[in-house]
């Protein structure tokens, strides 16, 4: 009797039900039920399997949400997620309410505007809005979007809003999905509405779709059974249908689960309930990040935000950049305190830039320290510290430096 899992194509199972038709028992053997289209090859996507984070609305924590510099800036995250709908001339662009009145200086619905009055529109409210040039600040198309996501090889996480939508409006979404590259492999559609998401699976058999809802019931399962694998539930992380066995009730079904917007106090809660997808405005994701807090009087150097920070690196790496001015100058003394994930087992003595001269502009070079966990006596682990060359500084002084743990 054949078997499925010893059928290979290009190293990777095909599952066919023409494989499957006859073999007694075999679907229950399956990880994920269903997961084959009659006479169509199912392929996977070219994530693996295991926890993702989505960036909501890019990193809108920086930037305005849905906005080309929010989108450009997502570093820690596997997915970029953005809203879509169409305009009164048929274009998809980028707007998460119906209206424009809530993020740009315009009124009315998206639906109402032809492309060129939705380009018009000026983004006005938002993070660093005043850092912006007037260029970031249009609204994006989903063109824009893609080529973004692409150039930055991360998952497109697309919801489109609500709405009618004609057959022209959809081929006119695969079509722009196809220029960029993106298709049933490499990105992920999900509504709201069940009905877009079955008309969706019409043109990608195989593409994993996301239901949102606002909570899991007897109803969300039917309706997601219809849509098929490959295909997840995603509801509200505080919502309390987003349950221990609601969760193993869905992967049991076949279908994966994610959660939204989940703030990074609650990374954990969610990890332990085994969902496979994590929506959230942190800039942690798949790789962690944290903004230092300062001790000893130091502070931003004219308080630039985030200045002081450290973040997690593909493959273990650990870059912290630092940016201060006041503190003091005492070698030894406790810049910042280090998280428990970036703390390195040994001590790291690492250069850096002091300003010794603000109407010369001169300045030389000193030295700070990540105090490890082996730290000599007197020092303090886990910290950030002021090193050598410090005594002649007048304002600021500033390092970076990428390290392994």
């Amino acid at each position: 009797m054949a078997d499925i899992f010893q059928l290979i194509e290009n190293d990777k199972p095909v599952y066919m039900k023409s494989h499957v038709d006859g073999i007694d028992g075999i679907e229950e053997k399956l990880v994920t039920k269903d997961f084959y289209q009659n006479d169509t090859k199912a392929q996977r996507q070219k994530w693996g399997e295991g926890l993702n984070w989505i960036a909501h609305r890019g990193n809108n924590t920086e930037y305005p949400e849905n906005s080309i510099p929010a989108f450009k800036t997502v570093r820690r995250h596997w997915g970029i997620e953005t809203d879509i709908q169409v305009t009164s001339d048929g274009q998809w662009v980028v707007m998460h309410d119906d209206t424009v009145d809530r993020t740009t200086n315009g009124t009315g619905k998206v639906s109402s505007m032809t492309l060129a009055q939705f380009r018009n529109l000026r983004i006005d409210t938002g993070e660093n809005l005043s850092r912006l040039s007037d260029a970031e600040k249009t609204p994006p198309t989903f063109e824009e979007y893609l080529k973004i996501c692409k150039e930055l090889n991360k998952v497109p996480v697309i919801e489109i809003k609500s709405g009618t939508y004609s057959k022209a409006n959809f081929d006119l979404l695969k079509d722009t999905l196809d220029l960029y590259g993106y298709g049933e492999a490499n990105c992920v559609i999900g509504s709201f509405d069940a009905n877009i998401l079955n008309t969706i699976r019409t043109y990608y058999p195989n593409i994993e779709l996301h239901y949102f809802v606002d909570a899991i019931n007897e109803s969300v399962i039917t309706q997601i059974k219809k849509i098929g694998v490959p295909a997840a539930v995603s509801c509200s992380y505080s919502n309390s249908s987003l349950s221990t066995a609601n969760v193993k009730a869905l992967h049991m079904a076949g279908f994966k689960v994610g959660t939204w917007t989940v703030p990074e106090n609650s990374f954990e809660g969610m990890k332990k309930l085994g969902v496979e997808y994590i929506t959230t405005n942190s800039l942690s994701g798949n790789q962690r990040y944290a903004v230092l807090s300062y001790q000893n009087g130091f502070q931003s150097n004219q308080g630039i935000p985030n200045a002081t920070y450290v973040e997690e690196l593909v493959g273990g790496g650990i870059h912290i950049n630092f940016n201060v001015e006041k503190g003091t100058n005492n070698q030894n003394d406790v810049i910042a305190t280090l998280p428990e994930w970036a703390i390195p087992m040994k001590s790291q003595y690492n250069p850096c830039t002091i300003r010794v001269s603000a109407a010369n502009g001169d300045v030389k070079i000193g030295s700070f320290d990540i105090r490890g966990r082996i730290v000599a006596t007197g020092a303090t682990a886990g910290t950030l510290a002021v090193g050598l060359n410090w005594k002649d500084r007048t304002s600021w002084a500033a390092g970076s430096v990428v390290y392994s743990i």
